[in-house]
């Protein structure tokens, strides 16, 4: 309804679409120019290979299209006056599934970015403390105004109140 609350979780598949050459093929539909694997920067870890090189291109492509992806989104919320009262959480699985990423307890495979803007939100500030997915649900009612349950596990990490973590737990 006009003027009501709402509440979206939006899903995009992220460096999920890389799928070798089915992937290069749709991404070429969005994107005026491919990655080439050729100019790749890799991790010093990693081997110069033809896959890896190919695959971390993919990945690239993958990631400037869920960057498109999130401009729509944007432009949506600005099209239908809504953006400036709109909360945005903008966060990623574990990164590229290779050695030392994803499923791996490394830091390529347990960091994921964290992007919030919104309402009550400074803009253009870093900061550095330790956030867990569980956070997202003491933060998201916080800044709705509820009140947070005695029995939630999650931390309100946009305000500036309470101790920040010194250690996060990851499997």
């Amino acid at each position: 309804k006009q003027d009501q609350p709402f509440f979206a979780q939006i899903q995009l598949h992220g460096g999920k679409h890389r799928d070798g050459a089915k992937w290069r093929e749709r991404a070429k539909q969005w994107l005026p120019q491919l990655t080439d694997p050729a100019a790749v920067s890799l991790p010093p870890y990693y081997p110069r290979t033809p896959g890896i090189l190919e695959d971390w291109a993919a990945y690239l492509d993958a990631v400037r299209f869920t960057d498109l992806q999130v401009g729509q989104i944007r432009q949506r919320l600005a099209d239908e006056g809504l953006l400036d009262n709109t909360v945005i959480f903008f966060l990623t699985d574990h990164g590229i599934s290779h050695a030392r990423g994803k499923q791996f307890l490394y830091d390529e495979g347990i960091r994921v970015p964290l992007v919030v803007r919104g309402p009550g939100i400074a803009s253009g500030k870093t900061r550095g403390e330790l956030v867990e997915h569980i956070d997202l649900a003491a933060t998201s009612l916080a800044l709705a105004g509820i009140p947070l349950p005695a029995s939630i596990q999650g931390r309100d990490f946009v305000s500036d109140q309470g101790s920040p973590r010194d250690a996060i737990f990851a499997a």
